[in-house]
């Protein structure tokens, strides 16, 4: 998602081309300055490449080199050609906020999305684990002994349970297929977000019209699985950047 007010987000980032304040995270060689920034919102290392080559891009950007696994990025760049708050509101229009590396700010940024992280997690598996229940009574009705009013109803409550799960803890897999999007370019989370949409409104309609089949404990099982592989994987980085 594009930043609104990008005219107000470069007047907050222009402290950071305050020479005073650049002589504690900036090296200049002369020629060029240099820069380690932290970088919030990556996910995998597609994320790492869509930010290199959007920065790639800007004039006066004469190299970037994006670590994943630590979430930070390294930029080199002419400061004639091209200001350091212009480089940050890039980042940040793309959906990549940005901040001079400092270890205690890293830390408190990993800290923060990790608390994402186990809300989103902990929404997907509660809810996962009773539209299992809901699909169970579903799938060994072998004798189609359950009337039509009742098989309606467990589809609605498998609705109900299943939205929350795809609106808030399925928004990470939107949000970066949407950052790939505006860059005119495509991630893993662009089919991911296919797949989860396509069938929870498939289901919609089957529920509401009571015509077709409803897949609603797939979506929640395949939105958990997903988020518990980033999540093992955020938490491994961490600990391999630690």
């Amino acid at each position: 998602k594009g930043d609104a007010a990008l005219s107000e987000t470069l007047d907050k980032l222009s402290v950071y081309d305050e020479p005073a304040l650049q002589e504690e995270f900036v090296v200049d060689d002369g020629n060029n300055k240099h820069i380690e920034l932290t970088l919030e919102g990556i996910t995998c290392a597609a994320c790492g490449w869509l930010i290199e080559k959007q920065l790639s891009r800007i004039t006066g950007v004469s190299q970037i080199a994006v670590n994943v696994a630590q979430r930070r990025a390294v930029v080199i760049w002419q400061p004639e050609a091209v200001s350091l708050s212009s480089i940050m509101a890039t980042l940040r229009r793309i959906g990549y906020p940005a901040l001079p590396f400092q270890p205690d700010q890293h830390e408190a940024s990993y800290k923060a999305e990790d608390k994402r992280f186990l809300k989103k997690l902990g929404l997907a598996g509660l809810m996962t684990m009773q539209v299992m229940m809901l699909a169970a009574a579903l799938y060994f009705d072998l004798f189609d002994a359950m009337d039509a009013q009742t098989r309606s109803y467990f589809h609605w409550i498998a609705l109900v349970l299943t939205t929350p799960v795809v609106l808030y803890s399925g928004s990470t897999f939107y949000v970066g297929a949407l950052k790939a999007l505006s860059a005119r370019t495509v991630n893993m989370d662009v089919p991911v977000s296919i797949a989860v949409l396509g069938t929870w409104l498939s289901g919609l309609f089957a529920t509401v019209t009571g015509r077709g089949e409803v897949y609603f404990e797939s979506v929640c099982m395949f939105i958990f699985l997903l988020l518990l592989s980033r999540f093992l994987e955020h938490r491994s980085r961490h600990r391999a950047a630690q």
